[in-house]
Formats: structure tokens, C-alpha cells, sequence
């Protein structure tokens, strides 16, 4: 029997987490004057952005989590059809081996019919890649703001 080896999409979505979650923790530190000297308050539109950019990455990571669920379910599948195909031929197998046998299959067969179909699958992938890049987009939309606001509260 075959080996089988499991393809997995990458989880690419760390840096969105790392890069959104810690300029809104540091943008919500600023407003509450933690750790800034800046005589002024910073407007909530920023955070409000980062928080939305967390949000899709999130969905970007569900999406990924789902089709790695998907590719693994698949390959275990598809070995356990390989492997009952080659045990039904072998001349071990009696007649309460058969009925466990149809038993198998069955399970098998219904776990198949609930795998991702090929155009839900490439769906996938495209949302995956428009969450992932609403997110980076969020994470420069309101880091550009955070920079242009402060630059023209700041005196020279």
C-alpha cells in the first residue's frame, strides 16, 4: 500500500495577527495615555480598523483551517478505499469480515460525499487570498492614518 503524504495549505495569517493586534493594542494603550506624551487625542477610526483587520484575519485563517481539513479528510479516504479494495480480494476474508467489510465501505462512501467540491475548493482559495489582503490593506489604511493624523497635530 501506498504511503500517504498530507499536502497542507501554509498558515500565512500569523503576521496579520502580530501586525494588526499589536498597533490596535498600542493604539488603545495611546488613547488611554499609557504610553503617550502626545497632547492630543488620537481618533478611534484607526482602531476600529485594525480591529476590522483582525477580522479578516481570522476568516483568512478559518478558510485555510477548512481546507486543510478538507486536503486531510481526503487522504485518509482515500487510503482507507485503497486499503479496503485490497483487503477484499484476499482470500482471508470470511463471511463476517464481508458484512464489516460493506460496513466500511459505506462509512467511507458517506464521509466522501460531505469532502468540498472542485469549485468550492477554488472559491476558497480566492477568499482566503481577498481575506488575507483586506487585512494587510486595513492594517496600511490605518497605520497611514495613525502617521498622517499625528503629523498634523505635532508641532515643530
Amino acid at each position: 500500500m501506498a504511503t500517504v503524504k498530507f499536502f497542507k495549505v501554509e498558515d500565512d495569517t500569523a503576521i496579520l495577527f502580530g501586525a494588526n493586534g499589536t498597533a490596535l493594542t498600542a493604539s488603545l494603550a495611546a488613547v488611554a495615555g499609557m504610553i503617550s506624551n502626545i497632547k492630543f487625542p488620537i481618533p478611534t477610526f484607526p482602531m476600529w480598523i485594525y480591529f476590522l483587520g483582525l477580522i479578516f484575519a481570522f476568516g483568512s485563517k478559518m478558510v485555510i483551517m477548512i481546507y486543510n481539513g478538507d486536503i486531510l479528510e481526503r487522504e485518509k479516504s482515500q487510503a482507507t478505499r485503497d486499503f479496503l479494495l485490497e483487503i477484499k480480494d484476499g482470500p482471508n476474508l470470511d463471511d463476517a469480515l464481508k458484512a464489516d467489510w460493506d460496513t466500511s465501505w459505506k462509512m467511507m462512501d458517506g464521509r466522501r460525499k460531505i469532502l468540498l467540491s472542485i469549485e468550492t475548493a477554488e472559491r476558497m482559495n480566492y477568499w482566503r487570498s481577498l481575506l488575507f489582503f483586506a487585512s494587510a490593506l486595513c492594517f496600511l489604511i490605518a497605520t497611514s492614518s495613525v502617521i498622517w493624523f499625528v503629523g498634523t497635530k505635532a508641532s515643530i
